[in-house]
């Protein structure tokens, strides 16, 4: 019985001690997540600015000499364009540049100019580049010298401080580090197994750069190594839980530095996120004398919110920009109801208890998903992009007002009288607007008092039609509807499918499809190597059967028939 009860005494004991050890690893785990708090949020205002001269998305955008400047990428269709456009005089200007940059990349260097490079090869984002060329901003010239010595696209670039420029990443091709002398060479220096798509290159020492990512260059999670110009590639701890997060709206790493240069210290922020979709801020930390960099999160007290307060997931989509004048650093974001998000990082440089915000924007017509730029203001421009297709970039721009005498938070104290006051300016609006509504649809339609009257104002209106046809090519879109294209116009439906009938002798279906067979034998001819069912998407057909069927009836050809025969005619 004695030994049974010490038995007892001692299972007891083993038990407790198994629970004390127990609670002194997991309190202070929960002690803090408790110290982890939501982030605050506040409104800011988004000013819209002139539209783009030419729709682009997955091109690179810089702030230099005073000025937005937008580089390359492509247009409607997924085409990429040799143009440039610059923000001056509340204008968008646009200039040509030697060579096209569809998810290419580039760098403000020292010497002020813009170094740009790669990108795709053809439309819808196939292939890699090898041309360089520089960009001017003194007189806005673009200047050919030189290629790559890999051919690249989707890469990245970062000039360190002995003025050799390093690049790395690729997207379906072979990858490796290679260096630009600030001359004309390029050389590669490294190998890296399997790519990256978008790495991060940060810079260690005066001559030395640490490249890391999470996806390899065919988009694919891979192995978690980092490599160097000089040392062997090893495993960061830090990428086992919390994967780098790989940002297709990129600009130079060189952005994101936090460090000190006079002290030998290398430090920089980056976004990265766990398999559960929560985000965090990581920090690469090197100091002179060390054999790896260190990585680590940031100690903050408040988590990165993934969702909006109306429940929409907010799509992180850039590289942190830091704010060399306020300390603050940037990484912007949007949602599906074309919401821009700002998370500032309210100190940078601090050790413990950092602080975040997430700033947000009412939804914004036509927004799209853009490389941010930071100006030299503190505000933060987002011109052009893409939202859910490739074929349609944005020619859109806003502002975000982050700066104390441009922003606009909300604040309830003092407000209510003129928000009181808007909303019942709104309501009357609304209430007119649908009284005018009723009014309109009870009149009846006039018709023109004569038949020479009625002739002449459908011949302007047919104008009207086809140079909107001309300009804006509605017709690429597959669901184009007869009352999408008499809004455009601010008309009436039947106004424009009677003037088409009795002008152009055809429905507003046939005559809507003549345009797209036109800009289909337009492909055809100019890009052979495209396939039949891009082509037949390209060009705003629903589906090949009726591509098939409606080019035979415009042309009395197959498609294959119709290429021979022009092809033959060429020869």
């Amino acid at each position: 019985m004695k030994l049974n009860l010490l038995h007892h005494r001692r299972l007891l004991l083993s038990k407790s001690m198994l629970l004390f050890f127990f609670l002194m690893a997991v309190l202070p785990m929960m002690a803090q997540k408790l110290s982890v708090t939501a982030c605050p949020q506040q409104k800011i205002e988004a000013v819209r600015l002139p539209d783009l001269n030419v729709p682009r998305g997955g091109h690179c955008a810089f702030f230099v000499n005073g000025e937005v400047v937008l580089v390359g990428g492509h247009t409607t269709g997924f085409v990429p364009t040799a143009t440039a456009e610059y923000l001056k005089d509340g204008k968008w200007h646009l200039v040509k540049t030697a060579y096209e940059h569809d998810d290419g990349f580039g760098v403000v260097l020292k010497s002020g100019k813009v170094l740009i490079a790669g990108g795709h090869e053809k439309s819808l984002g196939i292939g890699q580049t090898f041309p360089t060329e520089y960009y001017n901003p003194a007189d806005h010239s673009f200047e050919g010298f030189g290629c790559l010595d890999k051919k690249r696209a989707l890469a990245q670039v970062l000039e360190m401080d002995n003025g050799n420029v390093v690049i790395a990443g690729n997207w379906y091709h072979t990858d490796g580090i290679e260096i630009f002398d600030g001359k004309a060479s390029f050389t590669l220096v490294n190998d890296i197994d399997s790519g990256m798509v978008r790495p991060y290159i940060f810079q260690t020492s005066a001559d030395d750069v640490v490249v890391f990512g999470d996806q390899n260059n065919y988009g694919k999670r891979r192995q978690n190594l980092a490599y160097r110009i000089k040392g062997e590639s090893f495993s960061v701890p830090l990428f086992d839980e919390w994967h780098p997060y790989m940002c297709f709206e990129r600009k130079s790493d060189s952005e994101s530095f936090v460090g000190d240069r006079q002290k030998d210290v290398y430090a920089y922020l980056f976004p990265v996120k766990n398999d559960d979709g929560q985000y965090a801020i990581a920090k690469m930390n090197s100091v002179k004398g060390q054999s790896a960099p260190d990585f680590s999160l940031l100690p903050a007290k408040h988590s990165i919110p993934t969702k909006s307060q109306w429940g929409k997931e907010i799509f992180y989509s850039s590289s942190i920009m830091v704010d060399k004048n306020t300390g603050k650093g940037y990484l912007t974001g949007i949602d599906k109801d074309s919401r821009f998000y700002v998370l500032c990082i309210n100190n940078v440089r601090a050790e413990k208890d950092i602080t975040y915000t997430l700033y947000y924007t009412d939804p914004l017509e036509d927004a799209g998903c853009a490389t941010p730029v930071l100006t030299d203001d503190g505000n933060i421009v987002i011109a052009g992009g893409i939202t859910d297709s490739n074929f349609y970039p944005k020619s859109s721009a806003y502002m975000l007002c982050l700066s104390g005498k441009n922003a606009a938070f909300t604040r309830s104290a003092g407000y209510l009288p003129w928000i009181v006051l808007g909303a019942l300016l709104l309501l009357s609006a609304v209430l007119y607007k649908v009284l005018f509504r009723k009014k309109q649809e009870e009149a009846p339609v006039e018709e023109p008092s004569d038949a020479s009257d009625g002739n002449e104002t459908e011949k302007h209106l047919v104008q009207r039609i086809c140079t909107l046809m001309d300009t804006e090519q509605p017709y690429l879109l597959s669901d184009l509807k007869l009352s999408d294209v008499s809004a455009m116009l601010s008309t009436n439906s039947r106004y424009v499918s009677e003037a088409i009938k009795n002008q152009r002798g055809c429905s507003f279906t046939q005559f809507v499809n003549g345009y797209r067979v036109e800009y289909a034998k337009k492909m055809l001819l100019s890009q052979p190597d495209r396939k039949m069912t891009e082509v037949i998407s390209a060009s705003g057909f629903s589906g090949e059967s009726s591509f098939f069927r409606i080019f035979k009836s415009f042309t009395g050809l197959t498609p294959g028939e119709w290429i021979a025969q022009n092809n033959k005619g060429e020869a």
